[in-house]
Formats: C-alpha cells, structure tokens, sequence
C-alpha cells in the first residue's frame, strides 16, 4: 500500500496525541515508527526558524500548551522503553527523531528547527539513556541531510521535499499495519467530552479529566482534557496523596499529580533527585518488590545489549542518585505487575514514602553492570490499605474500554 503524505494545513487543529501505546513490542514499534514520525514531521514544520530564532515558513508558529504536551508525550513514549535494542533503534528511527529535537543533524542550514525547552530536556534524556550506548561516537554522520529525510525510515524514500513544508515526503510501498495498532490523530480518533454524570469519565468518575477517543479501526485512546486543572506532580513528600490511593491507569496517575510520566517509571531531575516511581514489574532477578523494601534498577539493566563492566547513567539514574544523596523522600506507585503479593489486582496503588538506603551495582544476566538502589519505607508512615480496588470500582474498570 502507498499512499502520498498531506503537508499540514494553515493553522491545523492541534494534533491528538494517542496514549495508549501498544504494550506488545513488535505493535509498539510499529506504532512508534508511524505515529511517531507523523507528530514530528508535524511539529517540525511548525518548530523550523531563521537565522535569527524567528518563526520560517508558512506552517511555522508558536506551540499552544496543548500542542506542547502533546509533543512531549509522543517524545516520552520514544524515551519509555526499557527493553530497547540496536535492532530497535533502528526499526524506530529513534536516534533521528532526538537529532531533529536537538537539532543535532548538520543540514548545511537548509533547515533549524527550535523545540520547547520542555521537549529538548525529554529528548536530551533519551539521547543520554540509549545513544551512549548505542553510537557514543555518532558515528553515522548527517551532513546535508534535511531532517524530514532523517525521519523517514530505512525502507522510505524522500522526494519532491521543499524547505517551507508545502510539499512532504511520500513515503515508499509500505505493508499494512495490524489491525490493532492505529495511526490515530485528530482527523481519526475523535475526541468529545463526557456528560458530567458519566460513572467513569465524568466530573467524580475514576478517569475524569481524560477524554477517551475512538478511532476509525476501533481503537479507544486517551488524552488529558485540556480543560481540567492538574496538580504540578514535581513536588516532594505525599503531594496530597493518602496511603491506599488507587487509579485505572497511569494517565490518572499524572493528572493526580502523584507521578509525572505516562509511561516511564522515575519522574525526577538530576539536580533535584526523585519525586515518584512507578513499580511495574517485569525484571524478575534484577528489580526486587519486598513490599517495606524495593531493589529499583536504574536504566538499560535488562537489556541484551548491556554488557559492559561499566554501568550506563541515564538522567533518571543520576537524579536516583541525587535523591539517594540528599536523602529525598520518594512516592512509591505499585502497579498490578509488581511481583509483590500485595500489590493491586488492577491499576496502580499508591503506597506512601520511600527513601534510597543504599546505592549497589550489580550484574545482569548477560554480564552487563547495571546500578540498583534499595528503597525502604519511611517508619512514619501509615500502615498500607488494600481496600482499594473496591468491588464497584472492579466492576466500572472492566467498562473503561467501553468509551462513552
């Protein structure tokens, strides 16, 4: 199937960005590799400025604070993966998809591009979580290359491509994605507001503050409602939260405030330390849930490609460390994959407070060091509650997928 790529509108609605990213590698790939490239050759037309920092071209504009968000969600989707590979990388054109943020790509100024500072700093996070590993020395030079080039994949072809975005790359015969992965966007996955009555998504519903979308396969994605006021989730101790707090899904966790990433697990700075981590299981003899004590693996601990004696230091390891030194406190969220045997059937719980007791470097199974850090719960805090999910919120967490 080809099919020829429509440069944006003048003025376009601002894209929907779909949260729900396939959970299956071989999906989330795919899923990436199209939506992904979609959002940034849109927000690169948008993004690209003169020599002078000022606006270039007739799709050039300033971001809205929807557009913003949403550009920083697809960016922590590419950032959020923990099994990542070279093959990957590759598959997903992750490395030029950072360059074009960080403008990273020499174009012998054909084209600059200036991101939001919000969207360098998730990209810069990537860049130093996989690139060091992958290419430490860049070696797969760009000189020349327009990045809307860059951003097409290896089986792609760019032609008839204009610097001001009036006319966009069409990419080669491409196969058929799976019926369960869509490369939703406002003009697929339509969005509308609940009644305020509505059990789940309405204004004192489980998922309220989040619009849910359908597209035109079928698929139910989610976006924050722009419209409703989020607590700022990069705030020390409990941030309002009570001990037995519970939500459906990661989403409503950040609109809470009780964490900061849809889908990554450390939400921190390196300067600052660790506010929350999101406990999801997944790496049996590497992270450790013992309920009152947690063994938290820092970045790249399970992967094939990790085998050095030197541990790779990720943004969110250093601000783990930062946290260990200054001795923060850490909102600790149990998913329903948390190996302990306490932790929710479904959703996420949160759990109280945590301090880093002890940084350790350990050695994974394909001899790759990696840095763990043991957390313990403060004496102080209340004893845990395992009332929620109650059986009514059981019974409307089946409904959620039914949308409204």
């Amino acid at each position: 199937m080809s099919f020829t790529e429509q440069a944006p509108e003048p003025n376009p609605s601002p894209i929907s960005y779909v949260y729900d990213v396939p959970s299956e590698p071989e999906e989330r790939d795919i899923f990436l590799r199209t939506k992904g490239r979609e959002v940034m050759v849109e927000y690169m037309f948008a993004c690209t400025v003169d020599s002078n920092g000022l606006p270039k071209g007739p799709k050039a504009r300033t971001l809205n604070p929807q557009e913003m968000e949403e550009l920083n969600m697809i960016l922590l989707a590419f950032s959020g993966i923990d099994d990542l590979t070279k093959e990957t990388v590759k598959k997903i054109n992750l490395k030029q998809v950072l360059k074009v943020v960080l403008n990273k790509i020499d174009t012998g100024n054909k084209r600059v591009t200036r991101f939001p500072q919000s969207a360098i700093d998730i990209a810069q996070n990537a860049w130093d979580r996989y690139m060091s590993r992958y290419d430490p020395n860049n070696e797969v030079k760009d000189w020349g290359v327009d990045p809307e080039n860059a951003l097409l994949g290896p089986e792609d072809t760019l032609v008839n491509s204009e610097d001001d975005g009036s006319k966009s790359p069409r990419p080669a015969t491409r196969r058929r994605m799976p019926s369960t992965v869509t490369q939703s966007s406002s003009a697929n996955a339509k969005f509308a507001r609940p009644s305020p009555s509505h059990p789940i998504f309405g204004t004192n519903g489980m998922m309220r503050g989040i619009l849910s979308g359908r597209s035109n396969e079928g698929r139910i994605s989610y976006k924050f409602d722009p419209y409703f006021s989020r607590p700022n989730f990069n705030v020390f101790e409990s941030n309002r939260c009570t001990v037995g707090d519970w939500w459906p899904q990661q989403i409503a966790v950040v609109r809470d405030g009780a964490h900061g990433h849809i889908m990554g697990g450390i939400a921190g700075a390196p300067n600052e330390g660790v506010w929350s981590i999101v406990i999801s299981g997944g790496y049996k003899g590497l992270d450790e849930d013992r309920g009152d004590t947690i063994l938290y693996s820092g970045s790249g601990k399970g992967s094939e490609d990790n085998t050095t004696d030197t541990p790779v230091v990720t943004r969110a390891t250093r601000a783990m460390q930062t946290a260990h030194t200054l001795g923060n406190t850490i909102r600790v969220i149990r998913s329903s994959r948390s190996d302990w045997r306490h932790a929710p059937e479904i959703g996420f719980r949160y759990d109280g407070l945590y301090r880093i007791s002890r940084v350790l470097t350990s050695t994974n199974n394909h001899g790759g060091a990696y840095i763990r850090f043991e957390l313990n719960r403060l004496a102080t805090e209340p004893p845990y509650n395992f009332s929620r999910p109650t059986s009514a919120e059981r019974k409307l967490y089946e409904r959620i997928q039914n949308h409204y």
